[in-house]
């Protein structure tokens, strides 16, 4: 057992020898004297959400570091539920600063999952389910009892005809599609947008809540529901959801810029006026069969009539 220390300042690090047993070693360039402390890192990586809730506490810090926004399929997709059994990976978008980026306000982001869900039918994803009916085998239990035979379905997912067995790298399917590439990152980029911006309003109000707890004792606080709060644990909720709003801002702001350029495209361009120019034609053609309702429904009624 070791007490943390930021990474900078800790004095020792864990490590595997050949057997896998965790080996404490000091850290190159580190020395420690006769009664000293020794300390580690519980990880310079982790999110501030996951120090918190596996530590209970926050070094000093100026970044959330990582956050994982959950992405559920839009309700009005007919494909949501099968996309959801079929994709494999964890149904959400991972916000983080890595290396190279943490102290600065660039923030990246990545998801398996979003690519499954910003196409469609009409884009060339389809799902179809295969039937199976397996023969009656022998029970254990009884020489003379046999299983029934049974039916067994098993869901099967396509891209324009080609199966694909999980979410994982089909990314790499949409990019061949340079046509439609550009498209692909604008729908998944405004559906990003999206989603920070409904976490952003839901950070904004707890905090809020938080914030004007009514104060209870000297170290208490007593929410508008009447749940006390310790104050170590109410500045401590604060803090983050501020660490939590100022990744999601940076995000969202960078974002922007990249959705704005998208909307800019050539490609983008073409596959919206083709959009459009779709749209205009069946809201023609609805209402040129409205009006053939309409003239057919006049017609009987003077038939009636006379």
């Amino acid at each position: 057992m070791a007490n943390h220390a930021s990474f900078d300042n800790s004095s020792a690090l864990y490590e595997f020898d050949s057997d896998g047993n965790a080996v404490l070693i000091l850290k190159p360039g580190r020395s420690v004297r006769s009664g000293e402390e020794i300390n580690i890192s519980y990880g310079s990586e982790k999110g501030a959400c996951e120090m918190i809730f596996s530590y209970g506490f926050l070094d000093q810090v100026e970044r959330a570091n990582e956050l994982f926004l959950d992405l559920r399929p839009e309700s009005d997709d007919p494909l949501g539920q099968a996309k959801l059994m079929k994709s494999g990976v964890a149904p959400g978008v991972r916000i983080f600063q890595s290396d190279t980026t943490r102290g600065e306000n660039e923030v990246e982001w990545e998801s398996d999952w979003i690519w499954f869900v910003i196409v469609n039918h009409e884009d060339g994803l389809e799902f179809k389910v295969s039937r199976q009916v397996t023969s009656p085998t022998t029970s254990s239990s009884s020489s003379f009892e046999e299983d029934p035979e049974r039916e067994v379905e098993e869901l099967h997912c396509f891209w324009k005809d080609v199966e694909i067995t999980s979410a994982i790298n089909f990314k790499s399917l949409l990019e061949n599609d340079t046509q439609m590439w550009n498209v692909y990152q604008l729908r998944a980029i405004t559906l990003i947008l999206q989603r920070v911006d409904e976490q952003s309003n839901k950070l904004s109000q707890s905090e809020a809540q938080v914030s004007y707890a009514k104060v209870q004792g000297e170290d208490e606080f007593e929410d508008e529901v009447g749940t006390s709060v310790r104050k170590p644990v109410r500045d401590l909720a604060l803090n983050l959801r501020k660490l939590e709003e100022k990744l999601l801002k940076d995000l969202y702001m960078q974002l922007e810029k990249v959705r704005d350029g998208l909307v800019e495209s050539d490609t983008v361009r073409a596959y919206l006026a083709r959009y459009a120019e779709r749209e205009q034609n069946e809201h023609e053609d609805t209402g040129h069969e409205h009006d053939q309702v309409e003239n057919l429904n006049e017609e009987e009624m003077v038939e009636d009539f006379s």
